[in-house]
């Protein structure tokens, strides 16, 4: 099993096997994804829209 809840939920529904695999933080994976270095990845909807996008919502 993956080791969260609900990427090991959608697992079993879908009857697929997920592994976890240590990455450097969620904005790399979403990276690598986007670069094709990786097929998916779980993130947060900020981490992935804003590499997606090229969003840059700093307050500087």
């Amino acid at each position: 099993m993956y080791g969260t809840l609900h990427v090991d939920i959608f697992a079993q529904a879908a009857g697929i096997k997920m592994f976890h695999i240590p990455y450097q933080g969620g904005g790399p994976a979403v990276t690598a994804v986007l670069g094709g270095q990786m097929a998916r990845t779980t993130s947060t909807v900020g981490s992935a829209l804003i590499r997606a996008t090229g969003a840059n919502w700093s307050n500087s």
